[in-house]
């Protein structure tokens, strides 16, 4: 099994067909010109760069309403400024945190935060810990870009080749509209995005090391999901014994450094609501995740009952689950098995945002690079447009646009699953 794996993944990644990536012509089924792909992407990526310059003065011109850029670090630089200083006690109380986030950037926000909880397991800390020390501005900046460039290098391994192709990649990923999301909110969903890339890359080479990688998105469990379940299918045992020692390693050492409470306060909010329903903290229910993508939003939203969103939510990651589960079992190569498992992970996780769609966007150039090199027929180019769209369509609760996008993450998932030629992502 290990040398058909290392067959696979092993595979020369040079195009199958001619194609200048910056300036040739190629079409995919259709007759849409690839160069029509590369100016309606780039157009839509040059405006949401353009709404993140205009979030600096607050509302903007343009775009969403937002509060300020980087909302999202605020809680990361605090929280981690608090671990610092031993004043645990204050992640542990949302309306106390809130307030202290309020009182420290008062200049900086367009308008108080209702309410911004700490709800990161510990360890996370350890990685926000070296930014920390910096002031925040410089830390905001240094932690998104730190993040994007571990995205372009753990993507390296699905890009291999000349360097026009590795340029693809790279201008690819910084024009996608959910990484301008991400940088306006200050997220962590490029960090998601290296692990991921990362952890897969190596499947084959460094399996022990992959799964030590995969083993780091534990920070934030609802994206770890489907990592048990590629690891299981894939019958990987070495990385998912890397991804249980790396795992459990965190956790030991976050709580050597912190000391047990933290934990216990973070159990104390994650475990008794459970993954789905959130019933320990009605706050962040109402606040949290009904301002998110997951299908229990999407339900919620659309006024299911409690009970029928979370029956919603569970169906959908058994559905992730079995999609991941045929993608690794299968013949399925390296790209396609990728592309698979960031389209599951994010409709499979129980909260997730706009700006986490840029695991989305990765799957999009996975699939475009397939077309160019003639490996894959896309039948319609809005399967490409409307995920890379998707960003800027917001959540379910705030545009009907967004009841649309938890429809098109599925509908991605599925089409990466269903026969579009033999060959399709095939590498």
């Amino acid at each position: 099994m290990k040398a058909d794996r290392g067959a696979d993944y092993d595979r020369s990644v040079e195009p199958r067909v001619a194609i200048s990536y910056l300036g040739g012509h190629s079409q995919f089924a259709g007759g849409y010109d690839h160069a029509l792909i590369v100016v309606i992407g780039g157009v839509i990526g040059l405006y949401s760069w353009l709404v993140f310059v205009m979030a600096f003065d607050h509302d903007g011109l343009i775009g969403p309403r937002y509060n300020a850029p980087g909302v999202d670090y605020m809680v990361y630089w605090l929280a981690a400024r608090a671990a610092m200083a031993g004043d645990f006690a204050l992640l542990a109380d949302p309306v106390a945190f809130t307030d202290q986030i309020n009182t420290h950037f008062h200049a900086w926000l367009s308008a108080p935060l209702s309410l911004f909880a700490w709800l990161y397991p510990p360890h996370f800390l350890l990685i926000l810990l070296p930014f920390a020390v910096l002031p925040f501005a410089l830390s905001y900046a240094a932690f998104q870009i730190t993040s994007f460039i571990a995205a372009v290098a753990a993507g390296s391994y699905f890009w291999a080749g000349d360097a026009r192709r590795r340029a693809v990649w790279l201008v690819g990923l910084a024009l996608a509209p959910a990484t301008s999301v991400n940088a306006i909110a200050g997220q962590n969903a490029l960090l998601t995005l290296a692990l991921l890339l990362g952890g897969v890359g190596l499947f084959g080479r460094r399996d022990f090391a992959a799964g030590a990688i995969l083993g780091l998105l534990s920070y934030k469990p609802q994206f770890a999901l489907m990592v048990p379940v590629a690891l299981l299918a894939a019958r990987n045992w070495r990385a998912l014994a890397g991804a249980a020692v790396s795992a459990s390693s965190a956790v030991a050492l976050s709580a050597a450094v912190f000391g047990l409470a933290p934990w216990w306060d973070w159990l104390g909010h994650a475990v008794p609501g459970g993954l789905m329903g959130g019933a320990a903290d009605p706050a962040w229910s109402q606040t949290g995740r009904l301002w998110g993508l997951s299908v229990w939003a999407w339900a919620t939203v659309l006024g299911a009952p409690g009970w029928l969103a979370n029956a919603a939510q569970v169906a959908v990651v058994i559905l992730a689950a079995a999609c991941t589960w045929i993608a690794f079992r299968g013949q399925f190569g390296r790209d396609r098995r990728m592309a698979v498992l960031l389209t599951a992970t994010l409709i499979a996780a129980p909260h997730c945002s706009s700006y986490d769609l840029v695991l989305a966007a990765a799957a999009v150039l996975l699939l475009y690079r397939a077309a160019l090199d003639g490996i894959v027929t896309i039948p319609s180019l809005s399967l490409l447009v409307l995920p890379w769209c998707a960003p800027l369509a917001t959540v379910p609760r705030s545009s009907a646009f967004g009841l649309g996008v938890p429809v098109v993450i599925l509908g991605l998932l599925l089409m990466l699953l269903s026969p579009l030629r033999d060959r399709q992502l095939s590498r």
